[in-house]
C-alpha cells in the first residue's frame, strides 16, 4: 500500500518498496526554530512501519545548509 502525507511544507510518501527513492520526504521550506521534534516523528514514522531506506530531497529554492546539520544529527548525508 501506498502512503502520501502533506503538512507544513513536507511532503511524506512510502510504498512497499524498499528503496531510498521510493520512500522519502520532500521539503518545500526552511527549517524553523525547533525541527527536532518534527524530524524525529517522521523518521519514527518511518522505522514503524519498517522502511529500511529513505531520502530526504528539498526543493531548489531550499539550500542544503538550511537543513544539514539537523539531518546529519539523525543520520542523513549530502548526496549529488
Amino acid at each position: 500500500m501506498t502512503e502520501y502525507y502533506l503538512d507544513n511544507g513536507l511532503v511524506r510518501w512510502r510504498t512497499p518498496v524498499p528503496h531510498a527513492w521510493l520512500n522519502g520526504v520532500l521539503c518545500s521550506r526552511l527549517p524553523g526554530e525547533n525541527e527536532g521534534p518534527t524530524l524525529d516523528q517522521t523518521l519514527a514514522y518511518f522505522r514503524a512501519c519498517d522502511v529500511p531506506v529513505l531520502s530526504w530531497w528539498l526543493e531548489p529554492h531550499v539550500q542544503t545548509t538550511d537543513w544539514e546539520r539537523q539531518l546529519a544529527r539523525r543520520g542523513f548525508r549530502y548526496e549529488r
